[in-house]
């Protein structure tokens, strides 16, 4: 296999993409197209691992898709302030493609869509969805960005300074002298 411009080769770049989307090295090996039983690919992976070029470009790979402190907090700011007017139509129906346009969908949690039928005694039937959508939850997203610009510091109490008499009594010997 050839080399690409980082110097691995494209199966030690399958190994790495791998590796970064199932966090196990002797998947990855299996999942990159590496051959061999359990412990050959158990020892390609820990050696792959272990290799300081794929450690370069594993690292690059996270710097990449880490997200940034002022990210983490522009991402929270918007969960905060997320309303269901997003995501409601005039009828209050929940209409996905408002979010979408509004580029919000990052604001939602979780959706559940739910399809019945309903046979009538005459042979007709009725389908009625219903759509389901959580946002995150906005309470959450507040309490951490208050831990972030640490709005939960407890104000020092200025107590006043404690004296504390401590005596110390000389030991007394077995005839009831001091010693």
């Amino acid at each position: 296999m050839g080399r690409s411009r980082t110097n691995l080769t494209q199966l030690q770049i399958a190994w790495a993409d791998a590796y970064m989307r199932c966090g196990s090295p002797k998947q990855a090996a299996r999942m990159a197209g590496y051959q061999g039983n359990d412990n050959t690919l158990a020892v390609q992976g820990f050696d792959n691992l272990h290799n300081k070029a794929i450690q370069a470009y594993l690292k690059g790979r996270w710097e990449a898709q880490t997200m940034r402190p002022p990210e983490v907090v522009s991402r929270l700011s918007r969960q905060a302030r997320a309303s269901a007017d997003l995501y409601l139509d005039d009828l209050g129906q929940v209409d996905l493609d408002r979010l979408r346009a509004a580029e919000a969908l990052d604001l939602v949690k979780r959706t559940k869509q739910r399809t019945q039928t309903t046979t009538r005694m005459d042979g007709t039937t009725t389908e009625t969805t219903t759509v389901e959508v959580e946002l995150h939850d906005a309470q959450a997203a507040l309490d951490k960005l208050a831990r972030i610009h640490g709005l939960y510091k407890i104000p020092e109490v200025d107590a006043p300074p404690q004296t504390i008499r401590v005596v110390i009594k000389p030991k007394k010997d077995n005839d009831g002298g001091e010693r």
